[in-house]
């Protein structure tokens, strides 16, 4: 309370001023303390804080390292699965075929080289077993009558699927020499049963093929042949 104040007062009712200042200096005390104490207390909940922050952040970090461990073993069960998966697959596919495992794989690397994939290539050696297979029984084929009607040679019967597909690719490159337009290879190709799909592959004709299933076949396998 301001001393001018105190003092109307003592003069107005006759006090004694000595015990409104004792009071106010224990008024003062108390406010003092009240201060000290409020910021010893923000000093100390400001400190939990930084601790609080620190220890949530080393539990968030912790958290995200443990689940990134457990990403990281579920993506190498992953891939070893995968990989498990597609070396029986190339190898199933071999046998049913008749191919060499390094020989397919090396087939499939150079499919995928053009855009088309390896189960572009399985079908296409599957549909040249196929041929192969009719004409030892006497069947005529489908495409077999158009690769000799473009100067295909060879006996289709006595061929595996790999060289009769060769043998149509030989075709194609008959074709080109002969000035052929790639329309005129693309539709031959068509009607020999040659895939759509690996036209790019084939009409680069055997000897660019052979160079790539060597360097395919140096950079893709699963397992010995």
């Amino acid at each position: 309370m301001p001393a001018t104040v105190i003092d109307a007062l003592v003069v107005t009712l006759g006090l004694d001023k000595s015990k409104f200042e004792q009071g106010e200096r224990e008024a003062n005390k108390g406010i003092k303390k009240t201060k000290e104490s409020a910021l010893k207390a923000g000093k100390d909940m400001e400190a939990a804080g930084k601790q609080a922050a620190v220890f949530f952040s080393k539990l968030r970090n912790e958290a995200i390292m443990f689940v990134g461990a457990l990403a990281g073993a579920a993506g190498i069960k992953s891939f070893t699965t995968n990989m498990v998966g597609a070396a029986r697959g190339v190898g199933f596919t071999s046998q049913a075929l008749d191919v060499g495992i390094r020989r397919l794989q090396a087939w499939q690397t150079a499919a995928r080289m053009v855009g088309a994939s390896a189960s572009d290539m399985n079908a296409q050696l599957t549909e040249s077993q196929n041929a192969v297979a009719m004409m030892r029984r006497g069947l005529l084929a489908p495409g077999v009558q158009e690769f000799f009607a473009r100067g295909g040679q060879g006996n289709v019967q006595t061929m595996t699927a790999e060289q009769y597909l060769q043998a149509r690719i030989s075709v194609l490159q008959q074709i080109r020499a002969r000035d052929g337009s790639v329309s005129d290879q693309r539709l031959a190709a068509q009607q020999m049963g040659l895939s759509d799909s690996l036209f790019n592959l084939f009409r680069k004709g055997n000897t660019a093929i052979g160079q790539m299933l060597v360097q395919a076949g140096k950079v893709d396998r699963f397992t010995k042949e």
